[in-house]
């Protein structure tokens, strides 16, 4: 997917010690933040995800520039960012899923990105520039983004990651061959 950043990650790790640096079994695209669910909002979400995800064919992907929440200045996290025709509307469909599932949802603008890296309290915001121009390694880097997995997710510093559901873009919907 990103061999790239892969092959890079455990150079990066031990030349910035002042980040703790998220291993490439945990990196995703967020979709949309949903906030706490019952079993059957859940059931709602997985019925709808189930629709939108029987419509939607799987997605070319390619990595794209780089960055850091909330700016370069004041680094929390390092990303690398996510170009992908219809990624949005995908992002868009899931939540309305979960609107309509009555989930409760931040209110955070979509931005498609990998988190690679967030900084401790003793990081030197100096460090950022040099370091967002060698994640930028990878541009263009390519994949298929081919589901949508519902995480569970546990904060803190390294935050756990546990799939409680996923769905498999299909693309059914209009296949002229079925």
């Amino acid at each position: 997917m990103v061999a790239p950043l892969t092959s890079a990650w455990q150079q990066w790790r031990a030349a910035y010690p002042g980040f703790t640096w998220v291993g490439p079994e945990r990196w995703h695209v967020t979709l949309a933040f949903l906030g706490e669910t019952t079993s059957g909002q859940r059931h709602r979400l997985d019925e709808s995800v189930a629709l939108l995800t029987a419509a939607t064919a799987p997605l070319p992907a390619r990595l794209s520039g780089t960055g850091a929440f909330p700016s370069a200045g004041r680094p929390r996290i390092l990303w690398v960012g996510v170009a992908a025709a219809g990624l949005d509307v995908l992002a868009e469909g899931v939540r309305r899923a979960a609107r309509h599932s009555r989930i409760a949802l931040d209110d955070k603008p979509f931005r498609p990105h990998l988190t690679l890296a967030r900084a401790r309290g003793d990081t030197a915001s100096s460090d950022v520039p040099h370091l967002l121009r060698k994640l930028s390694l990878a541009e263009g880097a390519a994949w298929e983004v081919s589901r949508i997995v519902l995480f569970v997710s546990s904060g803190g510093p390294h935050p756990a990651y546990t799939e409680l559901t996923a769905w498999p873009l299909l693309g059914l919907v209009g296949d002229q061959e079925l």
